[in-house]
């Protein structure tokens, strides 16, 4: 669970490089994001689209809903 996530350039990251191989982007292909309630469920699929997708939950964010993976992959919120 993550709490009092900060959004923006000086704001809070999450890092997922460990959890990656061969990250080509786009972002999209690595990371989903799914509001549940008033939460956000942090999705990785390890390999991209190489053998379709296969996302895995990993993280929730407590407290924010309506995030955007290219978004906060540009503002360095998103590690890889």
């Amino acid at each position: 669970m993550i709490e009092n996530f900060a959004l923006g350039t000086d704001g809070d990251a999450i890092d997922i490089s460990d959890l990656l191989f061969g990250f080509s982007g786009p972002i999209t292909d690595y990371v989903n994001f799914v509001d549940s309630g008033g939460n956000t469920i942090v999705q990785v699929d390890t390999n991209g689209t190489t053998g379709g997708a296969n996302f895995q939950d990993v993280a929730t964010i407590n407290g924010i809903t309506g995030l955007d993976e290219l978004s906060l992959f540009t503002d360095g919120n998103i590690i890889v």
